[in-house]
C-alpha cells in the first residue's frame, strides 16, 4: 500500500474510488472515444477530397492526428485510472503519460495560429498564397512547431521542482513541488500557461479579427457590385450577429451567477469570481480594504446590480428589435418609434428597480459587493439564522428564465428568418471566396473553446489546492471537449465534406447491392459519382 508521505503520491490513485471519480472517468473515456471516431471521419475526408489537398488541409490533418493520439492516451490511461484509483504502479507511468498527452495537447494548440495565418494569407494575399505556403515551407513550419512544443514540454522535467503529470485523484494535470517541501524558484506551469494564453490565443484571435475585416470588405464590395437590394438584409444580419455575440457572455454570466447563488462559502469562490469578471468585462481590482464602511459595499452592490440588470434586460430588447426588423418590416418604425422606445426604456428601468428593491426590503437579504469574497454576496441575518425567503435565488432564476431563455428563443427565430431571406435574395456567389469564408469560420470557431480552456488552465495554474479544483477539472474535461469539436468542425462547416461522406456511403452500398443482384460491375458508375461530387 502507498505511503501518502512518499513524494509524488498525488500522481497515483487514492486506493479507493468514489462516485465522482467514476463519473469523471466515464466522461473522459466517452469524449475521447467520440473524438477518435469523428477524427477518423475527418482524416478520411482530408485524404480523399481534393479540395483539402492544400496547406489548410495539411494543418488540419496534423492537428487532428495529434489530438487523436492525445485522446487515445486519455481513453486508455487517464479515464481508467480515474475510475479505478489504483496506486500500486510506478510513478514513472503517470509522468510519461503526462508528458505524451501534454505534448499532443499543446501541438494542436500551436497549429491554431497556423490555421488562422493560413486563412489570413489566403484572403489578403491570394496570389502569393501558394508561394508562402508551399509544401517545403509547410514542412519547415510543422517541424519548427514540433521542436518548439517538444522543448517547452521538456522544461517541466528539466527545471527542478516542476515535474508534471496526470493525477487521477485530483482529476487533472498537476505539478509536483520540491521533495523537501521548499517553494519552487521557477514556476514553469505558470510561465507556459501565460505564454500559451497570450502568445497563442490572443495572436490567433487577433489574426481572425483581421481576416474577418477583409472578408467583410470583400463581401460588401461584391454586394454593391451585384445587387444593392440586399443592403437592408445585410445590415439586419450584422446587427443580429452583433447582438447574438453579446448574448454569449451574458449567458455565461447568468450561469455562474445561478451556480454561486450569492453564497459566501469557499466552495463557491471560483463561481463568484467568474461571475463578477464576466459581468464587469473589465479589470478586476483585487484590493483587500479592511477599514471601509459596509454601507459603501452596499451602495456599490446596489448600483452595480441595477446597471447589470439593465444591461441584461436590454439584451432581450435588442433581440426583439432584430426580430421585428425581419418579421414585421412595414411595422418596424411604428413599433419602435422614438416615443415607444422611450416608454420601453422607462418601463425597463422601473422593472429592474423593483427587482433590486426587495434585497433591501425583505429581511436578511441585503445585497452588496464583498472585496473579501470577490463578488456580490447576500448578507444573512444578524443572529446567524437562515433567511425565510431568499431574494437572490428567486431573482436569479427569473433572470435566467425570462432573459436568457427568452433571448435564445428570439435569436433562434431571427436566425431562421435570416436564412430564409438569404436564400430568397441570394445571387451567384464566388465559390472560392465562400470556401475561404467557411474555412475562416471553422478555424475561428475552434479558437473559442481553446481560449476558454487556456483561461481555465491559467486560473488553475496546475495547483493541488482545493480552491483550484474546479479550474483543474474543468480545464482537463474542456480539453477533451475541444478535441471533439476540432474533429467535427471540418465536417460541420463544409457541405462538400458532408456530401462526400454521404455519396461514398450510399454509392458503395448501391454498388454492392447492384453487383450482387445483377452481376454488373459498377466501377464506371462509381467513378462518375466521384467526378460529379468533385466538380460540385
Amino acid at each position: 500500500m502507498l505511503n501518502l508521505s512518499d513524494y509524488g503520491h498525488e500522481l497515483l490513485g487514492r486506493g479507493y474510488s468514489t462516485v465522482a471519480d467514476q463519473q469523471i472517468g466515464i466522461v473522459i473515456i466517452v469524449l475521447s472515444a467520440m473524438q477518435l471516431i469523428f477524427g477518423a471521419f475527418t482524416m478520411y475526408v482530408l485524404a480523399h477530397m481534393s479540395m483539402f489537398h492544400n496547406p489548410f488541409g495539411l494543418f488540419c490533418g496534423i492537428r487532428t492526428g495529434s489530438e487523436m493520439v492525445s485522446s487515445f492516451v486519455h481513453m486508455c490511461y487517464s479515464g481508467p485510472v480515474t475510475i479505478l484509483q489504483a496506486n500500486n504502479y510506478s510513478l514513472t507511468i503517470p509522468i510519461v503519460m503526462g508528458y505524451v498527452s501534454y505534448f499532443f495537447m499543446s501541438f494542436p494548440c500551436a497549429l491554431h495560429i497556423q490555421l488562422s495565418l493560413n486563412r489570413c494569407v489566403a484572403v489578403y494575399f491570394p496570389i502569393a498564397y501558394n508561394t508562402i505556403f508551399s509544401n517545403r515551407n509547410c514542412k519547415y513550419m510543422l517541424v519548427f512547431l514540433a521542436v518548439l512544443v517538444l522543448f517547452l514540454s521538456s522544461l517541466f522535467y528539466v527545471v527542478p521542482c516542476n515535474t508534471m503529470g496526470y493525477s487521477p485523484s485530483l482529476h487533472g494535470y498537476i505539478i509536483l513541488g520540491c521533495p523537501d517541501g521548499s517553494p519552487r524558484s521557477i514556476p514553469m506551469g505558470t510561465i507556459l500557461n501565460y505564454f500559451c494564453q497570450y502568445a497563442l490565443c490572443i495572436v490567433a484571435m487577433t489574426v481572425d479579427a483581421i481576416t474577418f475585416v477583409k472578408i467583410f470588405a470583400i463581401n460588401r464590395k461584391w454586394d454593391m457590385r451585384e445587387n444593392t437590394a440586399n443592403a437592408l438584409n445585410s445590415r439586419n444580419v450584422r446587427f443580429f450577429a452583433q447582438n447574438a455575440f453579446l448574448n454569449l457572455p451574458m449567458l455565461m454570466h447568468i450561469v455562474f451567477l445561478t451556480i454561486s447563488d450569492y453564497s459566501m462559502a469557499e466552495s463557491m469562490e471560483v463561481h463568484r469570481i467568474l461571475n463578477f469578471l464576466l459581468g464587469r468585462l473589465a479589470d478586476f481590482i483585487n484590493a483587500q480594504i479592511q477599514d471601509m464602511s459596509p454601507y459603501i459595499g452596499i451602495f456599490v452592490g446596489a448600483t452595480g446590480y441595477f446597471l447589470s440588470g439593465m444591461s441584461c434586460s436590454l439584451h432581450v430588447l435588442l433581440s426583439l428589435n432584430r426580430l421585428t426588423a425581419l418579421y414585421f418590416v412595414f411595422h418596424y418604425k411604428r413599433i419602435f418609434s422614438a416615443r415607444n422606445c422611450r416608454c420601453i426604456i422607462y418601463a425597463l428601468i422601473v422593472a429592474v428597480f423593483l427587482l433590486v428593491v426587495p434585497y433591501y426590503v425583505v429581511p436578511c437579504n441585503v445585497l452588496g459587493f464583498s472585496v473579501a469574497h470577490f463578488g456580490y454576496i447576500v448578507v444573512g441575518c444578524p443572529d446567524g439564522t437562515q433567511p425565510m425567503f431568499n431574494v437572490g435565488t428567486v431573482s436569479t432564476y427569473i433572470c435566467w428564465a425570462a432573459f436568457c431563455a427568452g433571448t435564445i428563443i428570439v435569436d433562434t427565430l431571427t436566425l431562421i428568418r435570416i436564412i430564409k431571406v438569404k436564400r430568397m435574395a441570394s445571387n451567384e456567389v464566388n465559390r472560392n471566396f465562400q470556401r475561404n469564408v467557411r474555412f475562416f469560420a471553422q478555424s475561428s470557431f475552434q479558437n473559442f473553446p481553446m481560449l476558454i480552456d487556456i483561461a481555465l488552465l491559467t486560473f488553475g495554474n496546475n495547483e493541488i489546492s482545493e480552491n483550484k479544483a474546479v479550474f483543474r477539472v474543468l480545464s482537463f474535461i474542456l480539453t477533451r471537449f475541444t478535441d471533439l469539436i476540432n474533429s467535427t468542425t471540418l465536417i460541420l462547416f463544409n457541405p462538400e465534406a458532408r456530401r462526400y461522406i454521404i455519396t461514398m456511403t450510399v454509392g458503395r452500398n448501391l454498388v454492392s447491392f447492384t453487383e450482387s443482384s445483377t452481376g454488373v460491375h459498377m466501377d464506371t458508375v462509381t467513378r462518375n459519382i466521384r467526378h460529379i461530387h468533385n466538380a460540385s
